[in-house]
């Protein structure tokens, strides 16, 4: 009895996953799936734009030429002034001018040269504004920085996303118009994380500075 062929019988062989055809197509469905989750670098960049814009429009209202409520940024001033006046890292506010020693003079030295820069060195009220416009510069600064960094660690996309939540971040924004030192201190961070990020990568060499002290006798090896 001779067996009839069904449509079954005559169709191709199913093909297997296994083997170098079926693995080229598996590869094939992978970076296609790959392409279609991750968005275009447009949508990206688009989006990284539109934040920035945001940030930016949230910083220009946020400015005001007045003091806030904490205390350190009347502080900061006086140092500055102080610096900006040649009459040292003081507390020129006060009859005896007392030297300073709480905070460090990184922030003051900056809003000293911003001072004499906006020629307000005699006009404390005035340079309360160019003081925040100064600090607000560094923000802006610390998002630039951080942009490599993050592509660089995290990828384009997920880079992207880790500006956008620093840049739009009420914390930043709130302090970044304030006479604070806190925003450009992340500034001066992200600048060491951006210089040993590229000393870890082999692209700029490594400065050594140091003296050799010679060897402590607790730490001498035992012959």
């Amino acid at each position: 009895m001779s067996r009839i062929k069904t449509r079954a019988d005559t169709a191709a062989p199913p093909t297997s996953d296994f083997g170098p055809v079926g693995k080229l197509r598996a590869g094939f469905r992978a970076s296609d799936r790959a392409k279609a989750s991750v968005p275009h670098r447009s949508h990206v960049k688009g989006w990284l734009i539109a934040a920035l814009v945001v940030c930016a429009a949230l910083l220009v209202t946020q400015l005001s030429p007045y003091l806030g409520d904490y205390g350190d940024d009347a502080e900061f001033l006086v140092l500055g002034h102080g610096l900006a006046a040649g009459r040292g890292y003081a507390w020129v506010n006060n009859p005896e001018a007392a030297p300073h020693n709480r905070y460090p003079p990184g922030y003051p030295l900056l809003l000293a040269g911003t001072i004499l820069a906006s020629s307000t060195r005699d006009n404390p009220f005035g340079a309360i504004l160019p003081a925040k416009l100064v600090t607000a510069l560094t923000f802006a600064g610390s998002i630039a920085l951080l942009w490599p960094i993050a592509r660089r660690r995290l990828g384009r996309t997920p880079g992207a996303l880790a500006v956008a939540l620093y840049a739009l971040n009420p914390f930043a924004i709130r302090f970044a118009t304030q006479v604070m030192s806190d925003v450009p201190y992340i500034l001066f961070e992200l600048a060491a994380l951006a210089w040993a990020d590229r000393v870890v990568s082999g692209q700029w060499p490594v400065v050594r500075v140091g003296a050799r002290f010679p060897r402590p006798w607790w730490s001498s090896e035992q012959v």
